[in-house]
């Protein structure tokens, strides 16, 4: 499984072999149903994932399984709350089932493309910039 965060339309994509899966992150009751509501693509087929899930906070529970209803039953739900020691605790209400089965190898690749470019920043931040420093003068 591999996962790269805001890609395409969405906030995380996982590439779970053979299947492409978006998660929409949503904090707010007015994001979900006016920013994620109106977005083109809940209603066409949109080839690039083959599922699809909201991952919001315990107090949007129900008007994401409102929406999830309403917008496509297939759709997933996760649920973000806080335990007692103030850390994220991520639990799957709804698996996500399959939009459909047609596989996407250029955006498969684009996903990989994305991945490689992170890490090659990433260790460009860490290792190249510190190890090619000027040396400080005493």
């Amino acid at each position: 499984m591999i996962c790269a965060p805001e890609m395409h339309t969405g906030d995380i994509m996982v590439y779970d072999p053979p299947w492409v899966h978006e998660i929409e992150i949503k904090v707010s009751k007015s994001d979900l149903l006016h920013g994620e509501a109106k977005k083109e693509k809940h209603g066409f087929d949109n080839r690039m994932r083959n599922k699809f899930s909201l991952c919001v906070p315990m107090k949007l529970k129900e008007t994401a399984e409102e929406w999830i209803a309403k917008t496509n039953k297939r759709y997933g739900l996760i649920i973000c709350t806080e335990n007692e020691y103030l850390r994220e605790v991520i639990w799957i209400k709804k698996s996500a089932q399959l939009l459909h089965q047609r596989k996407d190898l250029r955006f498969t690749h684009s996903l990989l493309r994305k991945l490689s470019s992170m890490a090659t920043q990433d260790y460009h931040d860490k290792y190249w910039k510190e190890a090619n420093a000027p040396e400080k003068q005493t």
